[in-house]
């Protein structure tokens, strides 16, 4: 029998699928969303003989999820079966578990490798193009996107405006 720890709350529902996510990659086992709307995410194990659930709702006024019901009881390990190969090993939740690599100045972390280190800490299969996407996903959350940086291109510009008529009055 496995049991999870699961975190509480959960800041929106986006975070609450991605802590889940990493959870059940981890942990090697898979689930399906029953329903999901605005105000409320419910999800069970993939296979329908397993105990395991999850029911969240949206408290009110506020963005915030908390887990109203979940049974930790997970009695099957399907993975072994699948070859590796996992519904939620999307590419924006693997840019988030690998995110930490890109921290810092002039750092290469090529599809490869992360199709390599995914392997060897997950146990899971992953293909070029989503170790790409993967790799995309962290620089945007690290950096931000090519249009957010573009957007703050003539603040920089005035800013640099400021500082350079400030040394020309200094001298």
């Amino acid at each position: 029998m496995l049991i999870l720890k699961l975190v509480v709350c959960s800041h929106c529902k986006k975070q609450l699928r991605l802590h889940l996510g990493m959870v059940v990659m981890t942990k090697k086992f898979q689930y399906r969303v029953k329903r999901s709307t605005t105000n409320r995410f419910e999800a069970a194990c993939i296979h329908n003989h397993c105990k395991w659930r999850i029911r969240a709702t949206k408290l009110k006024n506020s963005d915030y999820f908390e887990v109203k019901r979940y049974d930790a009881s997970h009695l099957c390990n399907e993975l072994q079966n699948t070859g590796g190969d996992h519904r939620h090993a999307s590419s924006w939740i693997i840019g988030h578990y690998i995110k930490s690599k890109f921290e810092g100045v002039g750092c290469n972390y090529r599809s490869k490798e992360i199709i390599a280190d995914i392997h060897k800490l997950l146990g899971l299969n992953i293909s070029y193009e989503k170790a790409w996407r993967a790799r995309e996903s962290a620089f945007d959350e690290i950096r931000g996107s090519p249009e957010e940086s573009y957007a703050q291109l003539p603040s920089y510009c005035y800013m640099l405006e400021k500082k350079q008529s400030w040394n020309s009055y200094k001298n």
